[in-house]
Formats: C-alpha cells, structure tokens, sequence
C-alpha cells in the first residue's frame, strides 16, 4: 500500500515538472541566478493554502517569469514562486532570496514521505533562530527532483533568487560581511574626521554633515542593504525602511542649505528653501500615520524631488559665484547615476553589484568621501579667500595712507599758518577764560553753600519746634521747684522730717528731669551747629538708630511748621542689633534730613490732590548682615516718580521743585556724601503714583 502512494506521488511530482521546466544543478558554477527559471502566482487575498496551490486546477494560473529579477510592485497580495531543481551532485544546496525586506517567506516542497516540508523565514523570525543564520532569506533545498514552492509578502521591491553551493555560499556570506565592516569603518572615518574639525574650528557645519553620515549609515543598514538584523535581529525592519530616508532626507536637505549658502547667494530662494524644510520635517511625521501603500510611493516622490532641487540648488548657488555648489552637484549627480544603474540591475540583473553592496550604497560611500573632502579644502579656500581680502584691504590702506600723507602735509603748511595767528588770540583769551572759570568757581560754590544753608533752613524750622519741648519741660519743673523749696521750708520750720524727706525726693526728680531735658536741648543745639559745619569731621563710632530717628522727628516738626494742617504716620522699626557705626554723624544727618525732606514734601503734594481716604505714611527701618554692611530704607507713599525722573534724581541741579523751592543740589551732595565719603551705596525705587523707598547701605568698619 504505501509503495503504491509512494508510486502515485512520484508520477504526479513527474507530471507536474514536466509542466515547470527542471532547473538543473551539476556543481559547474558557485551560483545559478534562476529569476527568468520560475513561474510565479498572486494570491490578491493571501487565503490560498499550499495544497491549493499545489493542485493542478491552480497550475494554469503559474505565469512563467520574464525577468532576471522578480518585482511585484506596490502590493499588499501574497506571491507563489513555483520551480523544480534536481541537485546531480552530492553537495547541500540553497535558495537565496537576496531581500532582506521580505516579512514573510516560506518554502514548501513534498518530502519522499509525501508529508510537506516548510521552512520559514523573512525578517518577523529571528535571525539567530533560522535554519541558516543570515539576513538574507535562505533556504535548503532538496536533494532529490521535486517541485518547490516560495510563499513571500514584499512591497515593492526586487526579489533577486539564485541557487548556491552551501559551502560557497558561506564563504560569499563571510566576504560580505567584511565588505559591510569596511564600509561600516570608512564611514565611521568620515564621522570621526568631521568631528576633530567641528572641535578645532568651531564650524557648525562639519556638525551638520557628521549628522548626514549619520543617517546615510542607518539608510545602508536598514533600507539599502538590511544588515541591522545582525544587531537586531527582532527589528521592525519595514517601520525603520519607512521612517529613516525620510529623516535622513530632512538632514540632508538641511545640510544642502547650509554647505550651499543659500542664505547668502539667494535670499529670495532661502525662504522658499526654508519651506520646503518645514514641509519635509512635517511630512516625516505625517508619514508615519498613513497607510503603507501611500507612504511607500510617496517616500520615493519626496526622495526624488529633493535630489532634484539639490541638485538645481549646486548649479544655481554654483553660477551665483559659490564655487562649492558646482562640487556639490557632481557628488549628487554620481548619486543620482547610481540610482539610475540600480533601475537597470533591477529589470536586467546587470551590472552585477560590487562586494555584495547594492549600486544605491556605492554611490553613498562615493558622495560621502567626495564631501567629505571638498569640506575639508572648503576651509583652505575660505582661509586663502580671506587673506587675499586682507591684503587686497591691506594694499587699499596703503594708498589711501600715501593719498592723505600728500594732503596732511598741505594741510599742515595751512595749520601752521593759522596756528600761528590764532596762537596770539587764545592768548589774549585765556586771560578771558580763566577769569570766567574764577566766577563759574565761585558760583557753584555758592550754590553748594546756599543748598546747606536751604538744609540748615529746614534743621532749623525742626529745631525750633522740637527743642520747644525740652525748654517747656525745664520751666514748668522749675516753676514746681520753686513752690516745693517754699513748702519745704514751711516744714522744716515745723521741724517735719517725714514731710520735707518727700519734699527733697519730688526735688530730687524734678532736677533729674530738668537735667535730663536740659542735655536734650543741649543735644539739638549740638546737632545744629554740626549740620551748619562748612567742612565735614572726622569719623566717629555712631549709633544710627538713634542719629535716623532724631533727624526724622527734626524733619516732620519742620514740615509740620511749613504746614500747619499737615500729619502724617510715622513707623520706625529699627534693628537692635545694629550697633555703632564709623561715620561723619554730620555729613549723614544731612543726607536723612534731605530724604527726609523730600518724602515728607512727597506726601504733602499727594495729600492736596487727594481724597479723605488717603493716610500719608512714611517708613524708616535699619538692618544690617552679619556685620558687613548697614542700610537704611526710608519709604513713603507719596506721588513716586517716572523711570525718566529717576534717572536724574543725582544730577547736580536737576529738581522736580517749583522754581525757587530747590536747588536741585540736594539728593546730588547725598550721592557724594554716601558713595565718595563714605564707600557706600544709595539706589531709588519707585512707582508713580505710589510712592518711593531710598536704600542707604553703609560698610560697618
């Protein structure tokens, strides 16, 4: 019985490769290309199976190949490869399907058992777990005279097959990945090079390219050739086949621009150039969401077109006078004519491919090595453009040196003349001028003086108010003294000793507190006559808690006095901790009596174009850091200043005032009290309308 079906299966096997022409293999050659050998079928629905295919109803529908190289187009369909081989010799034998692009890829032939024998393949299997470990799709085939089936999915690309002794075949794969590791380092070279000029020349540009070569190594290993299966063998090769000529097409593009100086040469056409790169970017993103059978046309479209305008853009930058766009266009044009021979070997089969490299990755390597070195002349020629610039500039300067020596030497005939007549007159003049620089002297003298004097004005109009207290509190416990000395003589008379001890104790603290107010009117006088000092006095170790509050209440009383209905909050918050300080008491009591001055004048022309609910305030506070420095911050909230009023506030005679109620010298010897006496710092902040805040900070030692 089995004999029997063993019998029938050998007569169908004969009758069907009586149909398909035998593909004879006697060991003669190291490969046979079998392309224009087979017959192939489409499967439009990929639902057939091999025992359908297999059946002679489906023979009919084989069509015999007439290319050396099988192409099925932009197709999503299945595709049946069907033909017989009898193996003569004794050697193993393989089918190379040379397309490492191919999804899915199995062979079917019967086994002498009848039983099917599959092998699968294309790049959804690991690498490492196929029969034959290599990126390509290989397969063994039998030893013995059977039809064979190939079941594949590929979109649009060649499918070049051929038949290989084994051996040969493993030492062709081993040259090839030689020749892949060669190409790998030449490139790698190219991006080393590239970065030691981007390092030493700081030339964005070499940047740029290293990012071309880049993405020239991704296009080779996972579009051109596919070798990324031997680092990834588990890769999406088709989302990467997809993805990377598109953004490899961004960076060049880019590159193109800038090596072009498109900028320069044509800036009307940078624009459009600029377009079209926002364009390319987007679409590679675009790219990704759209169906395959879209996106596999269009990326060859776009790939195109730009190589086209790269290739208008060299000739056109060329002609504009940028010599590299004519360099430029050859490496495209080598490019393009590699692209060209690719199409050719694809419908022939011929000319056969160089170390296993497709024509596509030859004329990368030839465009990258020949930019590569045009970018490294481009900087000798821009280096002997600029020198010759130089020395033409050079050679300019020169005669136009020699020009003017000719006409300084007649202008210097003419000067020496009318030197020498005007020589008698500045004479005569200066006479003139140092006397007016005498007056002008003198004047600004005076000015200084009359603005301490206008400032002693305003200490005084205080202190007439402010020492009112003291001398108020010294006459009436002088009156009650009086009164207690008669009463205490009554009681002594009485010889009342328990009455006159508390007569002498009230006595006793009524002179305490004459005395004490006597040394504060003292201490206004003192404070007076310092202010009134033309020349400043030495520095003495002060407390300025103390000196910025008796300057405050001086200030407020004098205010008060210019007008009678005025009030105002007074806050204080002085730190503790402050200490004594090394300053002239003087020379910063007149510079806080100005502040002083100036806010409570602030608050009052605020106050007359206010309404009821506005409360004038005025903010004085001290602090210091860690010994360093201590500032004062007086702040109020007055009618402020503009940015343009603030950056006058310190030049001498410039004042916001009414005519006749500044000088405009005031906040200007402040200045130069605190930062040249002084070594400190004095800086405005205001808000128009709101208000103003001085900061004084003073160095501690």
């Amino acid at each position: 019985m089995r004999k029997g079906l063993l019998l029938l299966m050998l007569v169908l096997g004969f009758s069907v490769a009586k149909a398909q022409p035998t593909i004879v293999w006697d060991g003669t050659d190291e490969s046979v290309k079998i392309g224009r050998q087979v017959s192939y079928l489409e499967d439009p629905n990929g639902s057939l199976t091999i025992e359908q295919v297999s059946a002679d109803s489906l023979a009919s529908r084989f069509t015999p190949s007439a290319k050396a190289i099988l192409n099925a187009g932009f197709s999503k369909s299945v595709h049946w490869v069907r033909f017989s081989v009898d193996n003569r010799t004794q050697e193993p034998i393989l089918l190379e399907v040379a397309q490492p692009y191919l999804p899915v890829a199995d062979l079917y032939y019967r086994e002498p058992s009848g039983k099917w024998h599959v092998q699968k393949s294309g790049y959804s299997v690991n690498l490492y777990k196929k029969k034959v470990k290599h990126f390509y799709q290989i397969f063994t085939l039998p030893d013995y005279p059977t039809p064979v089936y190939l079941r594949y999915v590929s979109y649009a690309h060649p499918i070049p097959l051929a038949i290989w002794n084994k051996q040969a075949f493993e030492v062709k794969s081993n040259k090839q990945i030689i020749a892949y590791g060669m190409y790998f380092g030449v490139l790698l070279f190219v991006i080393i090079n590239n970065l030691f000029l981007f390092f030493s020349l700081r030339r964005f540009i070499y940047l740029q390219y290293v990012l071309v070569v880049f993405f020239y190594i991704l296009d080779v290993a996972c579009v051109m050739e596919g070798f990324i299966l031997y680092l990834y063998p588990e890769i999406d090769l088709l989302y990467w086949y997809l993805l990377i000529p598109n953004a490899s097409t961004v960076a060049t593009f880019w590159f193109a621009i800038r090596f072009l100086e498109v900028r320069e040469y044509a800036p009307r056409l940078y624009r459009f150039t600029l377009a079209l790169l926002a364009y390319c970017i987007a679409y590679t993103v675009w790219a990704i969401y759209l169906p395959l059978m879209v996106v596999v046309p269009l990326n060859q479209a776009n790939s195109l077109f730009f190589m086209g305008l790269v290739l208008f853009l060299g000739i056109k930058m060329g002609r504009r006078g940028n010599r590299t766009g004519y360099y430029y266009a050859f490496s495209v044009t080598m490019l393009v004519l590699t692209i060209f021979v690719e199409m050719v070997y694809i419908q022939t089969g011929s000319p056969p491919y160089l170390f296993d490299l497709t024509h596509v990755s030859v004329g990368i390597l030839l465009e990258v090595l020949f930019l590569a070195y045009i970018l490294s002349l481009r900087f000798e020629w821009e280096r002997e453009e600029n020198e010759k610039a130089k020395a033409d500039a050079q050679q300019q300067l020169l005669e136009k040196t020699r020009e003017n020596e000719k006409i300084l030497l007649v202008q210097n005939e003419t000067l020496e003349q009318e030197v020498a007549e005007r020589t008698q007159a500045i004479e005569h003049k200066s006479e003139q001028l140092q006397q007016s620089l005498d007056h002008l002297k003198t004047t600004q003298a005076q000015l200084v003086q009359n603005e301490k004097l206008a400032s002693l004005g305003e200490l005084t109009a205080g202190i007439a108010h402010e020492i009112q207290n003291p001398l108020n509190f010294v006459n009436n416990y002088s009156d009650v003294n009086l009164e207690l000395l008669e009463e205490l003589t009554e009681e002594m008379d009485k010889e009342n000793l328990a009455e006159v001890r508390l007569l002498l104790n009230d006595l006793t603290d009524n002179e305490q507190k004459i005395n004490h107010h006597g040394h504060r009117a003292g201490a206004i006088v003192r404070g007076m006559l310092d202010h009134a000092r033309t020349v400043p006095g030495d520095k003495t170790s002060t407390n300025l808690n103390a000196l910025a509050d008796e300057f405050l209440r001086l200030a407020y009383q004098s205010a008060r006095a210019k007008s009678s209905d005025f009030n105002c909050q007074l806050h204080t918050d002085f730190d503790p901790g402050l200490g004594k300080i090394n300053i002239v008491g003087s020379e910063i009591g007149r510079v806080l009596l100005n502040l002083y001055g100036n806010a409570l004048y602030s608050l009052v022309q605020r106050q007359l174009t206010s309404g009821p609910d506005y409360s004038p305030a005025l903010w004085v506070s001290t602090s210091h850091d860690e010994g360093r420095n201590s500032s004062i911050r007086i702040r109020d909230n007055g009618t402020g200043m503009s940015e343009e009023v603030k950056a006058k506030i310190f030049q001498p005679f410039f004042t916001t005032k009414p005519t006749g109620e500044g000088t405009g010298l005031g906040l200007s010897l402040s200045y130069d009290i605190i930062t040249k006496g002084h070594s400190g710092t004095i800086e405005a902040e205001s808000i128009e309308g709101e208000g103003t805040t001085f900061v004084i900070v003073l160095p501690t030692s």
